[in-house]
């Protein structure tokens, strides 16, 4: 299995404090994307890989495919799993990834979603 370090749901994804501050403090060096539709959607997919740090790997995969991909990988890298929504997260520790912790950051507004005050 992946060396997970931080799984982390951020609609934003791969952006500013994630790139500063998160990937340098816990020396991560793969990020993964989990998500259904950029997954499958080629340019939203090479935008998010192409605008990564060069020496950051990125794979960006939908739950199925990630579930497998983190429960057959080497403990070699420190990853970073970010997706946008609670629904990923949940069906990858239902396909029997080991997360401990979830780091919850900005959700934004969906349909169904309300704001608590």
């Amino acid at each position: 299995m992946k060396n997970i370090v931080l799984t982390r749901i951020d609609d934003r994804l791969l952006h500013g404090q994630v790139v500063v501050s998160w990937i340098p403090t816990l020396k991560i060096n793969e990020v993964l994307i989990v998500d259904e539709e950029y997954a499958h959607d080629d340019f939203m997919a090479g935008l998010i890989i192409d605008s990564a740090p060069e020496n950051l790997k990125v794979n960006v995969l939908n739950v199925a495919d990630a579930a497998n991909y983190i429960n057959s990988g080497d403990e070699d890298n420190n990853l970073l799993i970010l997706s946008r929504n609670v629904e990923n997260i949940y069906k990858l520790i239902e396909s029997n990834v080991k997360i401990k912790t979830v780091n919850v950051g900005g959700l934004g507004y969906s349909e169904g979603r309300k704001k608590n005050n």
